[in-house]
């Protein structure tokens, strides 16, 4: 009997340490990785959530606007503290009248230093404003002049307009002429023969053409046929 209350007492006393062992808890630990990702994830779910780019637009300026409303509250808040805290310390010298003074011009001085400071931030912030405007205006303005040269360079050639946008290498006359001097140099789809006297058709899959390119680059007629079949690949795409 004694020994069968030995064993009993032996075997809850074993028991003891894994039943603790069980209950412990590992704390979770945050890295700059894990929170990073768990901006991502939100970021992700809510692109996946907003249906219409007009649904993205809405909330980025719903969320822009909470953010305003919360800064703008708290700076008035520390503005509030700040004039309690001033208020506090002259009460404090009041029948000290050159601590009080000189407390005063201190006080006057960082108030001075403090609207210096946010005026020259609101005026960075107009000038980056500006400065924004200025370089959309600037991208409008290339992209307007390229498109017109591009077009007066495809009339003159009898080519495709847009044959030259997506294959000129710069915004340069240049440039463009090169393409457009490539593209109008053959008649529209003839049978190409290069040098060793293949021939590629007008039904010749890109890949055929690259090939035909790759092997014959001085040759006119495969590289124009290149240039029109990667246009219409890219295209299709």
């Amino acid at each position: 009997m004694d020994g069968t209350e030995e064993r009993e007492n032996s075997s809850q006393g074993g028991d003891s340490p894994g039943e603790q062992k069980g209950t412990s808890e590992t704390p979770q630990t945050f890295t700059k990785d894990s929170e990073a990702k768990a901006v991502l994830d939100a970021l992700s779910t809510a692109g996946r959530d907003a249906k219409t780019i007009k649904d993205k637009t809405a909330e980025a300026e719903r969320i822009l606007t909470d953010a305003k409303k919360l800064s703008d509250g708290t700076k008035v808040e520390r503005e509030q503290w700040q004039k309690d805290r001033d208020e506090a310390e002259r009460e404090a010298v009041r029948d000290d009248h050159e601590a009080l003074k000189s407390l005063t011009e201190r006080q006057r001085q960082r108030n001075e230093a403090t609207k210096l400071a946010k005026e020259r931030s609101e005026l960075d912030t107009e000038k980056a404003k500006h400065q924004e405007s200025i370089t959309a205006d600037k991208e409008q303005i290339r992209v307007f002049n390229r498109t017109q040269l591009a077009a007066e360079i495809a009339v003159s050639k009898g080519v495709n307009v847009d044959t030259i946008l997506n294959l000129a290498k710069d915004d340069s006359r240049e440039a463009m002429e090169a393409v457009a001097n490539v593209l109008s140099k053959t008649p529209e789809k003839p049978p190409l023969k290069s040098d060793d006297g293949t021939t590629l058709g007008g039904g010749a899959s890109f890949e055929q053409i690259r090939d035909a390119m790759i092997k014959h680059p001085s040759n006119d007629a495969i590289m124009k046929r290149y240039i029109e079949a990667k246009a219409e690949r890219d295209k299709n795409r």
